[in-house]
């Protein structure tokens, strides 16, 4: 939101029309509300406000609104085309846009796609964990499962309790029959976070893991 804020300041230019821009930003924020809680009513909004020239802000609302609708494709298409838009002219914007898009595709099981939007999120935002995260989930997702070990390396060496990148570990682990040092991951995201359901589906998928691995 923050950031869309000062892409609205730099666009209509703050030092020469400071009303105009504040009203722009009343829109941008009235109107991802209403995407947010009436997505059909936002869509139409949004849509009648890039016909007026509402430019990123309004092709952001638009996609959010498709978001609400459920209609996810048409939105991580929308999000991957916006981060790619000439004007946009914030950087730190612009990895948001293409990491929102590969989240959007990691849910639709567009794998490749969601790789593509992800490398162009950590290009302008290399050492982002949660992007590295988002990354080794499309490279797993696309069968490369001992790049996505080596990227949660990467996260867990600087984010040693970081659970989501231990149990994905995990279970790339168990997909290698490399149970021990799944075991590990698995028991420090179970010392981390107990009562996690994902954890404990996870522990027990490990000890199936295991109880088939072990002779007679």
């Amino acid at each position: 939101m923050y950031s869309f804020r000062v892409l609205l300041m730099v666009l209509a230019g703050l030092l020469v029309a400071p009303f105009s821009v504040l009203a722009q930003t009343a829109r941008y924020d009235a109107c991802m509300n209403e995407a947010r809680q009436q997505p059909t009513n936002g869509y139409e909004t949004a849509l009648a406000w890039q016909a007026e020239g509402g430019g990123a802000a309004a092709r952001h609302c638009i996609a959010s609104a498709l978001l609400g609708m459920g209609d996810l494709h048409r939105a991580a298409d929308r999000l991957e085309n916006l981060g790619h838009a000439p004007d946009i002219y914030d950087d730190a914007l612009r990895a948001k846009i293409f990491g929102q898009a590969a989240e959007v595709y990691l849910q639709l099981n567009r794998a490749s796609d969601a790789l593509a939007s992800i490398e162009y999120a950590l290009g302008f935002q290399p050492q982002n964990s949660n992007f590295q995260i988002d990354r080794a989930r499309s490279l797993a997702a696309l069968g490369k499962t001992n790049d996505a070990i080596n990227q949660l390396d990467v996260v867990l060496q600087k984010r040693p309790d970081q659970v989501l990148a231990l149990t994905l570990r995990a279970t790339s682990l168990i997909e290698l029959q490399q149970l021990a040092k799944a075991k590990i991951d698995v028991d420090r995201a179970m010392t981390l976070k107990p009562n996690d359901i994902d954890v404990l589906l996870l522990r027990g998928e490990l000890r199936e893991a295991i109880r088939l691995a072990t002779p007679g």
